[in-house]
């Protein structure tokens, strides 16, 4: 597929470390696996803490993207890892809001096919964000024309969700300090 959505949380521990949210991991019954992340964070809310409290143990929503960068086609398929949200910026929100008014039909619909898919032009500023810099999509444009792409090129792509790192339940109660409270207080 060519794009994953994922979820993290980020600055845990003395290191400000992200990691993949423990429920985007399967158990062998297939059910999303528990997250000491989202533990804590549910568990200091039924004890009274605000949402301002603890919104940053909220979950972030992410995507992977496979793409290729026109500019630079010796590189071949990429991956770009991004924000979904962005303040209506978001890249996953621009490409949403494309299609939120575009026909079921449209040829916007099919930007993913291998064949008759379409050309996505992103135009990035530079921006900061707690002392990082990074590139926030400021347009993104939908060239309708056909691009084809041979079938077999999904034989050189591994799924994307086998890029995500799962951090253990134990490591990631660790970064955050601990078990979540008990219930009822402290």
């Amino acid at each position: 597929h060519y794009e994953l959505t994922f979820y993290t949380h980020a600055q845990l521990g003395p290191k400000n470390e992200t990691i993949v949210c423990g429920t985007c991991f399967k158990d062998e019954d297939g059910n999303p696996k528990p997250c000491a992340v989202c533990d804590h964070q549910n568990a200091l809310r039924r004890a009274g803490a605000s949402w301002d409290d603890t919104k940053h143990l909220a979950q972030k929503r992410r995507q992977l993207w496979y793409f290729e960068d026109q500019e630079d086609l010796p590189a071949g398929i990429q991956v770009f890892e991004a924000s979904y949200f962005g303040k209506g910026q978001g890249f996953g929100e621009m490409i949403q809001n494309k299609l939120d008014v575009s026909d079921e039909d449209s040829p916007r619909h099919n930007f993913f096919h291998l064949d008759g898919g379409s050309t996505i032009t992103v135009l990035t500023k530079e921006d900061k964000f707690q002392g990082r810099v990074f590139y926030k999509p400021v347009s993104l444009e939908m060239d309708l024309s056909k691009k084809v792409y041979p079938e077999s090129i999904l034989d050189k792509l591994v799924p994307l969700e086998s890029l995500l790192v799962e951090t253990s339940y134990e490591k990631a109660e660790a970064m955050i300090g601990g078990s979540a409270p008990p219930e009822g207080g402290e």
